[in-house]
């Protein structure tokens, strides 16, 4: 009588820890899916978790794409603040002074 065939062993999957995810797991959560990467390795399982990434992932996006319009709100001609100004040009004067000595050389 022939044998039935082997099955192949897989590893078992690993579960994940109980309580809440570490932060650089949240973070990464964050990240791919405010970019709409997706890769689908940490994804919700309870309905309430689903709906409130629905709305997270809404206003992630809201956010990313209100922030770029908000530059085009400031005036052209920004006022510098007087003090970094000064600091600035005295730095770039005296970077000018010292190459001018170093070509003089």
């Amino acid at each position: 009588m022939p044998q039935p065939p082997a099955a192949t062993s897989q590893p078992a999957p690993q579960l994940p820890s109980p309580g809440p995810p570490a932060a650089a797991d949240s973070l990464y959560f964050c990240v791919v899916s405010i970019t709409t990467v997706g890769f689908g390795d940490i994804v919700p399982k309870r309905k309430v978790d689903k709906l409130f990434v629905c709305f997270y992932l809404l206003f992630g996006v809201w956010v990313l794409g209100y922030t770029p319009s908000l530059t085009s709100t400031l005036p052209p001609n920004l006022p510098l603040h007087p003090v970094p100004t000064l600091a600035l040009t005295l730095i770039g004067a005296r970077l000018r002074h010292r190459s001018d000595a170093l070509l003089l050389r």
